[in-house]
C-alpha cells in the first residue's frame, strides 16, 4: 500500500509540477505587451475664474519589456466653454518616438469672435502648445 502511494505521489508531483510551469509560461506571453494611454489637459479661465477653454492631448502606445514598442493615434482633445470661443488648425502626433521616451504634441488656435464663411471677426486669438512625455 506505501509503494502504491509513493508511485501515485511522484505523478502527482511531477504531473503539478508541469501544470504550474505551463500556466507561467502562458501567463507570461499573455502580458509580454501592454496597451496604455497617455493624456494631458490644461484649462484656461479668465481674468474674473470663468472657465474659457481647455487644451488636451491624448495618445496610444505599446509598452513590452519596459520599453515603447508601437505609437497609436494621437487625438486633440479641445473644448470650449464659453460662448464666442472657438478651435481652429489643431493638430495632435506623435513628435518624438524613442523606446524609453516619447513625446505627444497637441497644437491649437483659439479665437475669440465671429467666423463664418462670408465674415472673418477675431477679437482675440492664442496660439497654444501642449506636450506630454511618455516614459513606460
Amino acid at each position: 500500500m506505501r509503494s502504491l502511494f509513493k508511485k501515485f505521489k511522484r505523478k502527482l508531483v511531477v504531473f503539478s509540477f508541469i501544470f504550474v510551469l505551463t500556466l507561467l509560461l502562458c501567463a507570461q506571453t499573455t502580458s509580454a505587451a501592454s496597451f496604455r494611454t497617455a493624456s494631458a489637459y490644461r484649462t484656461y479661465k479668465s481674468i474674473v475664474g470663468l472657465k474659457v477653454f481647455t487644451i488636451g492631448v491624448r495618445g496610444d502606445y505599446k509598452v513590452s519589456k519596459k520599453k515603447i514598442v508601437n505609437w497609436e493615434n494621437a487625438r486633440a482633445i479641445n473644448s470650449t466653454h464659453y460662448i464666442g470661443w472657438s478651435c481652429k488648425k489643431k493638430s495632435a502626433k506623435w513628435v518624438y518616438k524613442g523606446a524609453k521616451s516619447s513625446k505627444l504634441r497637441n497644437n491649437s488656435q483659439f479665437y475669440y469672435g465671429l467666423n463664418t464663411q462670408w465674415v472673418k471677426l477675431n477679437i482675440q486669438s492664442y496660439d497654444i502648445e501642449l506636450n506630454k512625455t511618455v516614459k513606460p
